[in-house]
């Protein structure tokens, strides 16, 4: 209805609301199961529609004040430069910390690595902490002159596939890496009955201790760095 020439205004009732929620629901547990729940569903979905599939690409851009400030900043470091990131929000996105150390204590000896993220992040031995020392756009600066980064489904993955920064993402399996993850990278992921849980820190935890990120070992990370 429109009120005294004002704009119009549509007037939902009650049991129409109810078919409204109801339909929303019913197009969630669609999309959950054929989308998101499997990795395969994004991509039948793609070809039945007719749709091509579009691979993202992220695009972060610094200034050349910050480009040159975190060179100057990084060029006293041997090279190469491995920037890692742990943490993400989610609990079951966070490879455990034991292997994070033993990983650091594995590739220190041959480069030089800068761990960024927030105040938040762990006390590691063995690298250059920058972690809860500096902006978003001076963390990314510093990330532009790594030769890879290594950490979660977060947002730095996303600012270094945005700065072009070769990087090996561990997924495990809450979310699923064909769908989140960019093709430039190296994606560890694994797909356990359980898989993509989709648990959300507050709302559930892992009945399985995280397996699916206990199943990826640091040989598989080393590996993948002499690779590349």
């Amino acid at each position: 209805h429109r009120d005294r020439g004002g704009p119009l205004v549509a007037t939902v009732s009650k049991p129409c609301r109810c078919i409204l929620v109801f339909e929303a629901w019913v197009l969630f547990c669609f999309t959950a199961r054929y989308v998101s729940w499997d990795p395969s569903g994004c991509i039948s979905i793609y070809t039945e529609t007719h749709v091509p599939r579009y691979e993202y690409r992220a695009k972060f851009y610094l200034s050349e004040e910050e480009r040159k400030w975190a060179k100057q900043f990084m060029d006293v470091f041997p090279k190469p430069i491995i920037a890692i990131c742990t943490q993400s929000k989610e609990a079951v996105k966070n490879w455990p910390l034991d292997y994070w150390v033993e990983l650091v204590n594995s590739i220190s000896p041959n480069s030089s690595i800068i761990q960024l993220g927030d105040d938040k992040e762990p006390k590691l031995e063995n690298v250059i902490r920058f972690a809860g020392k500096h902006t978003m756009r001076e963390s990314a600066s510093l990330l532009s002159q790594a030769d890879f980064f290594i950490g979660p489904d977060s947002l730095l993955m996303h600012v270094a596939n945005g700065l072009d920064i070769k990087s090996i993402i561990i997924f495990g399996g809450s979310r699923p890496a064909d769908c989140f993850g960019y093709e430039e990278n190296i994606n560890l992921a694994t797909t356990p009955e359980c898989s993509p849980c989709w648990i959300h820190d507050g709302y559930e935890t892992c009945p399985h201790d995280i397996d699916c990120l206990r199943s990826l070992s640091v040989c598989q990370i080393v590996d993948a760095l002499q690779i590349n």
